[in-house]
Formats: C-alpha cells, sequence, structure tokens
C-alpha cells in the first residue's frame, strides 16, 4: 500500500513573496530590448504573473476577467471560488485607471507594475497623488494587501525594483 500523494506546501500569498517570484520571473524572461518594445513586454510581464500564481502559489490563472489582465484563484467551479490575486501591467505615464480598477476588486493581493520608461513622471509621484484621490477606495478592503512595482527607468540586468505600499 502506498502512501497518499500530497500536496505541495505553498508558501503564503504576501506581496514580499510574490514580489520575489516575480522578479526572478521576469529576470529569466526579459530584457531591454523587450523593455523597449511595450508589447514584447507587455507579453513578459503578465506571463511572469501567470507563472508566479500557478508555479508558486498554486493558483488557477486567466487574463481578463473582470477587465483585469491576470487574475489568480483557488475553488471548485465557475460560481464557487476565491480570488486571491489580480494583477495589472501598465506602460504608461498614466496608469490612474488600473489603479482605480484594482480598488473595486476583492482579492487577496493586488499587484501594479508600472513598468513605465517616462522621466517626466515618475511612478512613485504619481502614486502619491493617485492614493490621494483613491485613498478611500484603496483602504475600503482592509483585509487585501498591495504590491507596486516599479522600473526599470534604466535597465539593470538581473535587478529590478519594487515598492510595496502597507496600511
Amino acid at each position: 500500500m502506498s502512501a497518499p500523494a500530497t500536496k505541495p506546501i505553498m508558501p503564503p500569498l504576501t506581496p514580499e513573496a510574490f514580489w520575489s517570484f516575480y522578479k526572478k520571473a521576469v529576470q529569466e524572461s526579459g530584457s531591454w530590448r523587450a523593455y523597449q518594445d511595450n508589447p514584447s513586454w507587455t507579453t513578459i510581464a503578465k506571463s511572469a504573473a501567470e507563472s508566479v500564481c500557478r508555479n508558486q502559489f498554486g493558483l488557477q490563472t486567466g487574463r481578463e476577467y473582470f477587465r483585469v489582465d491576470v487574475v489568480g484563484w483557488t475553488g471548485r467551479s465557475d460560481y464557487d471560488y476565491d480570488l486571491r490575486v489580480a494583477f495589472e501591467a501598465e506602460n504608461t505615464k498614466d496608469w490612474e485607471d488600473e489603479l482605480c480598477r484594482l480598488a473595486h476588486i476583492v482579492s487577496d493581493l493586488r499587484v501594479l507594475v508600472a513598468y513605465q520608461s517616462h522621466r517626466s513622471r515618475r511612478a512613485e509621484k504619481a502614486l502619491d497623488e493617485y492614493l490621494i484621490r483613491h485613498k478611500d477606495r484603496v483602504l475600503r478592503d482592509r483585509n487585501c494587501r498591495w504590491l507596486f512595482i516599479f522600473r526599470p527607468i534604466l535597465w539593470e540586468p538581473k535587478r529590478l525594483l519594487g515598492s510595496l505600499y502597507r496600511r
């Protein structure tokens, strides 16, 4: 008689854990050339998010559910599921729409990637302005965690930078 199969132990779904796995996935498939080509980089960003959701956290994934780039969920059927990750990637200096959309989605973790290369408006400054405007929406679900990922303004091989928003 063989022992029953055990499910692999998944790490806790935290902004720090997601960032660690996502950064590695992007580094493995990204390049400065791809970063300069918006469609290529968007594909890399979304594929990395799907890979992290599936392979690191054991989630089912889909694209464009609720008009969100990538979602990760657990559940048994189309109508019995828990949305665990909502992921949006944007490569323009104006990503307020994506922030607002994520603020309306109920999930354990909301991830917003602003991989803009616009030196005239730094993502961190835009985030400060947007959080003032959308504070009530962003903080409405106190159980949700956020991860904001910015960069690279200049490509640094083997290194991308990110930011965490903490309540």
